[in-house]
């Protein structure tokens, strides 16, 4: 049986805040990774997509479904660039566990817009069986500038590696994933605000 390894990002987000907003915008993401991945020595490719993610994040197996209130989210900062990668609750609003994060100092943003590149450092989420334990992801995208500073038509890739922590039939494995160029396309409208 294969065990989760990739990472390299396809993202699906929305974009369309309303002018001189000043909350946070959500935008469901929808991740697809490759990588090479690295566990006890020996190399594997894999493949993972967002369920994945989620289920790491919030520390379940690989093969629980996701409730249907769940969704891998995008929390972005229009005013500073800031960014989060999270597994939001649709019906509460609210975040669940924020699992890659940025700041200012790590958005680099083309003179004229239309272009960024972004660090994220990933946390330590999940549990002693299956969580997510570091690492980070860099995204270059090109975009329009929209309403309110939030960035539309994002067209990005994304690289790095994730350290993650997986039990299956096999055992616990701990797994670094080098995550290999992936595309990343971000397209449609928030799904909540946060103040």
């Amino acid at each position: 049986m294969k065990i989760l390894i990739g990472i390299c990002a396809a993202f699906l987000i929305a974009v369309a805040l309303p002018t001189g907003a000043s909350a946070d915008a959500v935008y469901a993401a929808d991740l697809s990774f490759s990588a090479v991945a690295i566990t006890d020595g020996l190399l594997g490719k894999e493949k993972v997509g967002s369920d994945a993610l989620v289920n790491l994040a919030r520390g379940c197996g690989l093969d629980q479904a996701i409730p249907a209130n769940e969704a891998l989210a995008l929390v972005f900062d229009c005013a500073t660039g800031e960014a989060s990668l999270v597994v939001f609750d649709v019906n509460l609003g609210s975040v669940l566990v924020t699992w890659a994060t940025s700041d200012d100092e790590d958005l680099l943003l083309a003179p004229n817009g239309g272009a960024f590149g972004l660090q994220l450092d990933v946390a330590d989420v999940g549990n002693a069986t299956n969580g997510i334990d570091g690492g980070y992801l860099v995204v270059t995208a090109q975009f329009r500038p929209g309403p309110g500073n939030c960035p539309t038509g994002i067209k990005a890739t994304a690289t790095g590696v994730l350290d993650v922590t997986v039990t299956d039939d096999v055992g616990t494995q701990a797994i670094t994933a080098v995550l290999l160029k992936g595309k990343a396309g971000f397209s449609g409208a928030p799904i909540d605000q946060l103040p």
